[in-house]
């Protein structure tokens, strides 16, 4: 009996032993280290909230968003965002490794915008609104719009190893035309920071 309880605790020594030389299982191994030629940029959108207008929601599904050129893909997964919200905190939308070099532009693809609005222009909004004065109405274009960016702070030039963020903040009361149409390729719809 006591020559097996030796030869046990022998056992539990050297196993003891041989995981703390293979680390663990792994729970203490370093992250690889990133590729020399990329550096991770993280993009978010807000908004400035609009002047005159009464928008209680407006979504909008961003499909892509790409820096030229290259065509390098920031925003790989479809997102839907609430850009009324943005008025009050940002929202992430996604963090990549880009390849480290100069960019021109940014091209973000909105599509399915959804507004929730009340009618207070006196007046009822004409088809397709059909929204009487002082209603609530939705709205629901069939809309799929790109928009390129090249104004500051392009050109933008991407160090490798060096993260970067772009803050995109659209301006819904460009967005939205009159008479109560969607459009984001307006001028001041969005600026890039």
């Amino acid at each position: 009996m006591k020559g097996n309880r030796s030869l046990f605790g022998v056992l539990v020594f050297l196993g003891i032993i041989v995981l703390t030389a293979c680390g663990g299982g792994g729970a203490s191994s370093a992250p690889p280290p990133p590729q020399a030629s990329t550096a991770p940029v993280s993009m978010t959108v807000r908004d400035a909230p609009p002047a005159g207008i009464t928008v209680f929601s407006f979504e909008v599904l961003v499909t892509q968003a790409r820096l030229q050129p290259g065509n390098v893909p920031l925003v790989t997964t479809p997102i839907e965002i609430e850009v009324k919200q943005l008025e009050v905190e940002a929202a992430f939308l996604n963090t990549i490794s880009v390849p480290a070099g100069t960019y021109t532009s940014i091209d973000v693809t909105f599509s399915n915008p959804e507004l929730t609005f009340k009618n207070d222009t006196g007046a009822a909004l004409p088809a397709p609104l059909n929204c009487a004065n002082g209603a609530v109405c939705e709205f629901k274009p069939s809309l799929t719009t790109t928009v390129s960016f090249s104004g500051a702070p392009f050109p933008l030039t991407i160090v490798a190893n060096t993260p970067l963020g772009l803050l995109v903040d659209v301006n819904l009361s460009s967005i939205i035309t009159d008479p109560m149409g969607v459009n984001f390729a307006a001028a001041g719809a969005m600026l890039v920071t």
